[in-house]
This record gives structure tokens, sequence and C-alpha cells, in this order.
């Protein structure tokens, strides 16, 4: 899941909806999964993904 999220994450339909549809579980669910994974909401966790993003593609942003 991390992984599809990594490489979808600017797609501005990427919600947990999406998630639960995409691997077929409820979204009651994906959101227990996501939040024992990553200690985190989705949305959080997408928000700060696409800042992170955001920040790299700046010129002269460094890590």
């Amino acid at each position: 899941m991390e992984v599809y999220i990594e490489e979808n994450f600017d797609n501005p339909d990427l919600s947990l909806k999406h998630l639960s549809d995409r691997f077929q579980i409820s979204g009651k669910y994906a959101s227990h999964l996501f939040k024992e994974e990553f200690d985190m909401k989705f949305v959080d966790f997408l928000t700060q993904l696409r800042n992170y993003r955001k920040y790299r593609m700046k010129p002269g942003a460094e890590d």
C-alpha cells in the first residue's frame, strides 16, 4: 500500500476510499492498517508526503 501511495501521491482522487477499492478492503480496515503501520492518519501522511515532494521540487532544495 505504501508503494502505491508514493507512486500515486499526486493523484487528486487518492483517498482511503480509493485505496480500499484498489486493495479490496473496507475503508475502516484501510484506515486501521494505515494508522497501525505509520502511527498517523492517512490524510496526515498524504499531506506530509505531498509537502515534502513539493519542497524537493523547488530549485535549490536539498535533503
